[in-house]
C-alpha cells in the first residue's frame, strides 16, 4: 500500500491502544444519556479528535480522561445526547463555534463539491489538518446500503473486510494507493480502518441521502 499523504504528527492516541476516541467508551457507564452518547456520539468524537490534533493534545492517558474530554466538547457543541446524533449543519455550527471559543486559526465551512472532495481531503491532510467526513444516514436494510470498511493486512498484502456502516462521522488521516485504487484511512469507533474512496463516491451516487455526504472543509488563516 503506498502512502499519497498524510498527517505529520502522531494522531490522538488513548491509553496507549486506541487510534482516536470512541463513543463506545461510554458502554462502561450506566444511564440513559450515556447510552444515547454510545448510539449518537461519532459526530462529537470527530469534533474532539479533530480539535485535540490541531491544539497539539493528543495523548490521553486514560478512557476517563477521554470521556471528560468529550463531554466538554459536547457542552460548547450545545449536543444534548440522542440516538439520531448530530447532522452536518450541527457539525459545522459547533466546529466554526469551537474555533472562536479556542481562538484558533482556522476558518471552516461544509463542502457539497463532489468535484473538489478528493483535491481537498488530500491539501488540508498536507497541511496537517484532519478531514470529518460524513456518511450518510440510509434505511435499507441491504449489505449495499452499508459503507465498508477494511483492514491492510502486511503479510497478504490485502485488505481484509471489517465491517461496515452508514449514519456516521469519520475522521480522514491520510490517503493511500492500494492496487491502484485510492484509499484513506480513517479513524473509527477508536480504531483505524480503510475505506475506499470509489466506494465512498458510489455510495452518495446510489443513495439519495448522499447528497449529505461530504467534509468539513478547513483552511489555515495566514497573518
Amino acid at each position: 500500500m503506498e502512502k499519497i499523504v498524510s498527517l505529520k504528527g502522531h494522531y490522538v492516541n488513548v491509553a496507549d491502544i486506541n487510534y482516536g476516541g470512541s463513543q463506545n467508551f461510554f458502554k462502561e457507564r450506566k444511564g440513559t444519556l450515556n447510552k444515547m452518547k454510545v448510539k449518537g456520539g461519532c459526530g462529537i468524537v470527530a469534533l474532539a479528535d479533530t480539535f485535540a490534533y490541531l491544539e497539539h493534545r493528543t495523548e490521553f492517558k486514560t478512557k476517563e480522561q477521554y470521556m471528560r474530554y468529550f463531554n466538554r466538547v459536547a457542552l460548547t457543541a450545545l449536543w444534548l445526547p440522542a440516538a439520531s446524533g448530530m447532522t452536518f449543519i450541527h457539525e459545522e455550527l459547533a466546529f466554526m463555534f469551537r474555533l472562536l471559543v479556542k481562538r484558533l486559526p482556522y476558518v471552516a465551512f461544509w463542502g457539497f463539491s463532489r468535484r473538489k472532495l478528493y483535491s481537498r481531503i488530500r491539501e488540508m491532510l498536507a497541511n496537517d489538518i484532519p478531514v470529518i467526513l460524513c456518511i450518510p444516514r440510509t434505511y435499507g436494510g441491504r449489505k449495499k446500503d452499508r459503507l465498508p470498511f477494511y483492514r491492510y493486512d502486511k503479510e497478504s498484502g490485502k485488505m481484509k473486510y471489517i465491517e461496515s456502516t452508514s449514519g456516521h462521522f469519520v475522521v480522514v488521516t491520510g490517503l493511500y494507493i492500494h492496487e491502484g485504487k485510492q484509499c484513506m484511512k480513517i479513524s473509527s469507533w477508536g480504531w483505524s480502518y480503510i475505506m475506499y474512496y470509489d466506494d465512498y463516491m458510489r455510495f452518495l451516487r446510489t443513495h439519495i441521502c448522499g447528497l449529505l455526504g461530504n467534509i468539513m472543509v478547513v483552511h489555515r488563516v495566514r497573518k
